[in-house]
Protein backbone atom coordinates (compact mmCIF):
# COMPACT_ATOMS: atom_id res chain seq x y z
CA UNK A 1 0.00 0.00 0.00
CA UNK A 2 3.15 2.43 0.76
CA UNK A 3 4.80 1.19 -2.77
CA UNK A 4 1.05 3.12 -4.49
CA UNK A 5 0.82 5.87 -2.40
CA UNK A 6 4.59 6.45 -2.91
CA UNK A 7 4.18 6.31 -6.45
CA UNK A 8 1.36 8.40 -6.72
CA UNK A 9 3.35 11.01 -4.37
CA UNK A 10 6.48 10.99 -6.88
CA UNK A 11 3.86 10.96 -10.25
CA UNK A 12 2.09 14.42 -8.65
CA UNK A 13 5.41 15.81 -7.79
CA UNK A 14 6.85 15.21 -11.06
CA UNK A 15 3.57 16.72 -12.57
CA UNK A 16 3.95 20.05 -10.63
CA UNK A 17 7.76 20.20 -11.37
CA UNK A 18 6.98 20.46 -15.12
CA UNK A 19 3.99 22.46 -14.77
CA UNK A 20 6.65 25.31 -13.00
CA UNK A 21 9.00 24.65 -16.05
CA UNK A 22 6.33 26.22 -17.79
CA UNK A 23 4.79 28.37 -16.27
CA UNK A 24 7.50 30.07 -14.70
CA UNK A 25 9.51 31.57 -18.12
CA UNK A 26 6.15 32.49 -18.78
CA UNK A 27 5.99 34.97 -15.98
CA UNK A 28 9.53 35.56 -16.12
CA UNK A 29 8.90 37.21 -19.64
CA UNK A 30 5.48 39.31 -18.89
CA UNK A 31 7.46 41.96 -17.37
CA UNK A 32 9.76 43.80 -20.30
CA UNK A 33 13.30 45.69 -18.72
CA UNK A 34 12.55 49.02 -17.70
CA UNK A 35 8.60 48.88 -18.24
CA UNK A 36 8.12 48.78 -14.36
CA UNK A 37 5.91 52.10 -12.87
CA UNK A 38 8.06 54.55 -11.09
CA UNK A 39 6.60 56.15 -8.46
CA UNK A 40 5.55 59.98 -9.45
CA UNK A 41 5.76 59.28 -13.14
CA UNK A 42 2.27 57.09 -13.64
CA UNK A 43 0.61 58.21 -17.21
CA UNK A 44 -3.33 57.70 -18.23
CA UNK A 45 -3.71 54.45 -20.48
CA UNK A 46 -2.59 54.59 -24.50
CA UNK A 47 -5.74 54.83 -26.61
CA UNK A 48 -4.43 51.86 -28.89
CA UNK A 49 -7.94 51.47 -30.93
CA UNK A 50 -9.51 48.32 -32.19
CA UNK A 51 -6.22 47.09 -34.26
CA UNK A 52 -4.22 47.40 -31.53
CA UNK A 53 -6.67 45.63 -29.29
CA UNK A 54 -6.88 43.26 -31.77
CA UNK A 55 -3.22 42.85 -32.16
CA UNK A 56 -2.91 42.59 -28.52
CA UNK A 57 -5.63 39.89 -28.03
CA UNK A 58 -4.01 37.39 -30.54
CA UNK A 59 -0.45 37.41 -28.83
CA UNK A 60 -1.81 36.37 -25.85
CA UNK A 61 -3.67 33.72 -27.89
CA UNK A 62 -0.59 32.96 -29.82
CA UNK A 63 1.14 32.68 -26.51
CA UNK A 64 -1.75 30.08 -24.86
CA UNK A 65 -1.96 27.93 -27.64
CA UNK A 66 2.03 27.81 -27.75
CA UNK A 67 2.07 26.83 -24.01
CA UNK A 68 -1.10 24.05 -23.99
CA UNK A 69 1.40 22.87 -26.79
CA UNK A 70 4.06 22.43 -25.05
CA UNK A 71 2.34 21.46 -22.31
CA UNK A 72 0.73 18.32 -24.68
CA UNK A 73 4.63 17.39 -25.46
CA UNK A 74 5.72 17.44 -22.16
CA UNK A 75 2.31 15.29 -20.96
CA UNK A 76 2.61 13.06 -23.91
CA UNK A 77 6.77 12.96 -23.14
CA UNK A 78 6.05 11.60 -19.31
CA UNK A 79 2.81 9.65 -21.15
CA UNK A 80 5.25 7.52 -22.97
CA UNK A 81 8.12 7.13 -20.07
CA UNK A 82 5.45 5.67 -17.51
CA UNK A 83 3.69 3.54 -19.94
CA UNK A 84 5.47 0.47 -19.36
CA UNK A 85 4.47 -1.20 -22.10
CA UNK A 86 1.02 -0.54 -22.03
CA UNK A 87 -1.08 -0.06 -25.03
CA UNK A 88 -4.22 1.70 -23.50
CA UNK A 89 -1.22 4.41 -22.59
CA UNK A 90 1.21 4.38 -25.01
CA UNK A 91 -2.07 5.40 -27.56
CA UNK A 92 -3.19 7.60 -25.31
CA UNK A 93 0.77 9.86 -25.20
CA UNK A 94 0.25 9.24 -29.07
CA UNK A 95 -3.12 11.12 -28.61
CA UNK A 96 -1.33 13.82 -26.57
CA UNK A 97 1.42 13.92 -29.20
CA UNK A 98 -1.42 14.66 -31.58
CA UNK A 99 -2.58 17.67 -29.91
CA UNK A 100 0.48 19.09 -29.19
CA UNK A 101 1.14 18.66 -33.18
CA UNK A 102 -2.20 19.97 -34.13
CA UNK A 103 -1.63 22.80 -31.85
CA UNK A 104 1.60 24.32 -33.57
CA UNK A 105 0.16 23.69 -36.73
CA UNK A 106 -3.21 25.64 -35.75
CA UNK A 107 -0.74 28.40 -34.29
CA UNK A 108 1.16 28.92 -36.89
CA UNK A 109 -1.20 29.17 -40.10
CA UNK A 110 -3.30 31.32 -37.57
CA UNK A 111 -0.24 33.45 -37.56
CA UNK A 112 0.81 33.51 -40.88
CA UNK A 113 -2.72 34.18 -41.53
CA UNK A 114 -3.11 36.90 -39.36
CA UNK A 115 -0.23 38.37 -40.68
CA UNK A 116 -0.87 38.10 -44.35
CA UNK A 117 -4.42 40.04 -43.77
CA UNK A 118 -2.57 42.47 -41.64
CA UNK A 119 -0.13 43.30 -44.66
CA UNK A 120 -2.82 43.13 -47.45
CA UNK A 121 -5.13 45.78 -44.90
CA UNK A 122 -1.88 48.13 -44.19
CA UNK A 123 -2.54 52.15 -45.89
CA UNK A 124 -0.02 52.53 -48.44
CA UNK A 125 1.46 56.01 -48.27
CA UNK A 126 0.17 57.99 -51.28
CA UNK A 127 3.01 59.12 -53.25
CA UNK A 128 2.51 63.64 -54.34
Amino acid sequence: MTTKKSEKMKKIILGLTILNLIVLPALVQGQAPGSGVVPGTATAPKDIGLIGALNLIFNWVYTIVFVLAAFFLLLAAYTFITAGGDPEKVGKARGYLLYAIIGVIVGVLAYGLVSFVRSQLEVLPTTP
